[in-house]
């Protein structure tokens, strides 16, 4: 079965990135794998708490 890597982005307004980070914990054994595309703050949040999760699959890249 081949693997699909997906590009996905994540944008988050602040007063919903709390919101968006726990949809991310919620979701990350589904993510692992997958490449992410963040704005700068939401991708130095989302490293924080997804670097053993995610990071160690694909890299969040911040544009």
């Amino acid at each position: 079965m081949e693997t699909i890597v997906r590009r996905i982005g994540l944008v988050a307004h602040d007063a919903m990135k709390k919101d968006m980070i726990e949809w991310v914990l919620w979701n990350s054994e589904r993510l692992i794998g997958h490449k992410f595309y963040c704005t700068g703050t939401t991708g130095t949040l989302i490293k924080k708490p997804l670097k053993k999760n995610i990071l160690k699959s694909n890299g969040i890249s911040q544009s």
